[in-house]
């Protein structure tokens, strides 16, 4: 540019923004439409089928016992043992439920002394259910022995992990 000349002054452009605020919106509405509050994240072993439910309640963070088509016993994502026909409490399960039960009350024991030391107890704070996961086509006599041996455990809460709808 030359000394002395001068740009000319240009206008103030008008700019519509509708179309941009139209693809905020819709952007909005499926950022809401596909955000879980749950924190919950759950792999399925193999050969499970969910059941439906219409709930909105949502699992938590907990142990996680999953029985399979061929009655696989899992907990926590690893293999326990082969659900055999009977009746009664399943040994191997009652074992590991008691043995998490345990580590989990010495983590408790060791919090709740730190929090004792810093006046933050929290007399409401509640047991973690366990997370339930049946194939569909399980038999109650299965699901009433799992629930049975997780209460000789010590285990008296339970959530039932289906599949919500739409999923």
């Amino acid at each position: 540019m030359k000394p002395g000349k001068r740009r000319p002054k240009k206008e103030p452009i008008d700019v519509d923004i509708t179309s941009l605020l139209d693809i905020l919106v819709i952007m909005l509405v499926f950022l809401l439409k596909s955000y879980n509050a749950s924190s919950l994240n759950l792999d399925v072993v193999r050969e499970l089928e969910l059941s439906g439910s219409k709930s909105d309640i949502l699992g938590e963070e907990a142990v996680i016992v999953q029985l399979n088509k061929e009655q696989k016993l899992f907990i926590n994502n690893t293999f326990l043992t082969d659900l055999s026909p009977g009746k009664g409490e399943i040994p191997e399960l009652l074992t590991k439920l008691k043995e998490i039960k345990d580590n989990d009350l010495n983590k408790k024991e060791a919090q709740e002394a730190v929090a004792i030391q810093d006046n933050t107890v929290d007399p409401k704070k509640k047991r973690r259910p366990i997370n339930l996961v049946f194939d569909k086509k399980t038999p109650y006599i299965n699901i009433q022995r799992i629930m049975h041996t997780a209460s000789v455990a010590g285990h008296d809460q339970y959530k039932f992990i289906v599949q919500g709808e739409g999923q």
